[in-house]
């Protein structure tokens, strides 16, 4: 949580720079790196480690060892990840690290999901969702429209479900990670 409150912070340090009609500076640079250097450290000493998308039979032989914990951890950093590289380098269709670092995570998702922790999972499930591969797109339209919504502390998921729908609408012309805030207007302030 707090890398993603640091990238928040890069976002509007770029976002800022951009209107005062400056280039990316060292500053942004420095701090992308700082925040990244951090982020692939807290993903490499994770108790999740084990878990390696190229080896899909020793993965799901751990299955039974990953705690709610250590999910909701792991999503978290992967979501951090690819939020950081949505802000330094916007969305690339044919970008294999954003492909690589979405594919894990909806690895992540698909086999360990904690239904009781969805409502938590919001923020994750949002960023990772707004870089989903077509193919993944029902995944997380079955994630954010799936009951209980009639539960209030449940009820923000359905909110989010239009504003991926429109993102992936819009990524086929340009979109970048300002768009999902202006979608999102105060919406964004629930997750």
């Amino acid at each position: 949580m707090l890398q993603i409150g640091r990238i928040s912070g890069l976002h509007e340090f770029k976002t800022e720079a951009i209107r005062q009609g400056q280039s990316v500076c060292e500053e942004f640079e420095r701090r992308s790196e700082d925040i990244s250097r951090e982020l692939q450290i807290g993903l490499a000493s994770s108790s999740l480690s084990f878990l390696s998308v190229s080896d899909a039979e020793f993965a799901s032989a751990c299955n039974a060892f990953i705690t709610p914990h250590q999910f909701t951890t792991h999503l978290f950093a992967l979501s951090a990840t690819i939020y950081l590289h949505l802000v330094i380098f916007g969305y690339q269709s044919g970008s294999e690290t954003l492909k690589s670092m979405v594919s894990e995570a909806v690895t992540l998702i698909r086999r360990h999901i904690p239904a009781e922790l969805t409502h938590a999972l919001v923020c994750p499930l949002y960023i990772i969702g707004s870089a989903a591969r077509s193919e993944d797109e029902a995944l997380f339209r079955h994630v954010f429209s799936s009951p209980p919504l009639l539960d209030p502390s449940l009820e923000h998921r359905a909110k989010f479900l239009p504003i991926l729908e429109e993102i992936w609408r819009m990524r086929e012309t340009g979109w970048e990670w300002e768009t999902n805030i202006q979608l999102s207007g105060s919406s964004l302030l629930l997750i």
